[in-house]
């Protein structure tokens, strides 16, 4: 244990990790899973069953790791041709009106990473993306602003569902409300009681395929939670997002959705897996 410890007090943060670092990261790892599994051994257990429960001990222990951490704003900036651009990523924990985050339930400066699978609140991997260029006087232009998250679809959870559909509405509800943070005219109007128009474009990148893995069912959840909320029957939507002074307001948005969906990998081009796109 204490090699494993000593290992991690001299990493550096906010870098790459190296080829080299990576291998040692795995070998650590698997010496933890022995020595989780060997204490189920001593205990009785099959040597089959002591590695399935350490891996799975190891799992859960990381994401807690990850989720507890302090999620803060990256800011680069970087040169070329003369200009200054910066690059900014602004974590939902601090997308703040006020002293607190602006969601229905705090992120408490923390965040959820992609591999919980099984959160109900909160979105994972969320945060707000810009590109600006610095004019001569340090002002800043936004070239580009957009949303980044992970798959809405809480798949961990048993297909089907009350909990694992609910997830899904809560995840996408918490990109409405990134959306509305991200124009600020929009949301002062909705924090003044007028219904907004919100036109969102959601572009994922799952292959949905029947033969191996889960992206076709996790693809299928994240556009049910979307057709849920755009539904025009339920227009408008309210949403619930913390003001200025840190009070819970209900908003009203008329929200419009164009969802698509990029298979990522070579096996996404073939027919088969076309196939299975058209039958969401």
């Amino acid at each position: 244990m204490q090699e494993i410890a000593d290992a991690m007090t001299h990493l550096e943060q906010d870098r790459n990790a190296t080829p080299t670092e990576l291998r040692k990261a795995g070998r650590l790892r698997n010496k933890l899973v022995s020595l989780i599994a060997g204490e189920y051994r001593r205990n009785g257990l099959s040597y089959c069953q002591a590695k399935r429960l350490a891996v799975g001990d190891y799992h859960a222990a990381r994401i807690k790791f990850l989720n507890h951490k302090p999620w803060k704003t990256l800011r680069h900036e970087l040169s070329h041709k003369a200009h200054t651009y910066v690059s900014t990523q602004r974590l939902a924990a601090e997308m703040k009106l006020g002293e607190r985050d602006i969601f229905e339930k705090s992120y408490n400066g923390k965040g959820i990473c992609s591999a919980d699978t099984v959160e109900l609140d909160h979105a994972a991997n969320l945060w707000q993306s810009s590109l600006s260029v610095k004019d001569a006087n340090g002002e800043e232009k936004v070239l580009f602003q957009g949303i980044r998250h992970g798959v809405l679809s809480p798949y961990g959870l048993p297909a089907g569902s009350e909990q694992r559909t609910s997830g899904a509405l809560n995840r996408a509800k918490e990109v409405v409300a990134t959306a509305l943070y991200s124009q600020n005219d929009l949301m002062t109007r909705a924090l003044e009681g007028e219904v907004v128009p919100l036109r969102l474009v959601s572009t994922s990148l799952l292959t949905p395929t029947s033969v191996a893995g889960k992206e076709k069912a996790m693809l299928r959840d994240q556009m049910a939670a979307w057709k849920t909320l755009c539904d025009p029957l339920k227009q408008p939507l309210e949403i619930c997002v913390h003001d200025h002074e840190g009070n819970i307001k209900t908003v009203q948005v008329a929200l419009s959705v164009a969802a698509l969906n990029f298979g990522v990998n070579e096996a996404a081009l073939t027919r088969i897996r076309y196939l299975d796109l058209l039958l969401l």
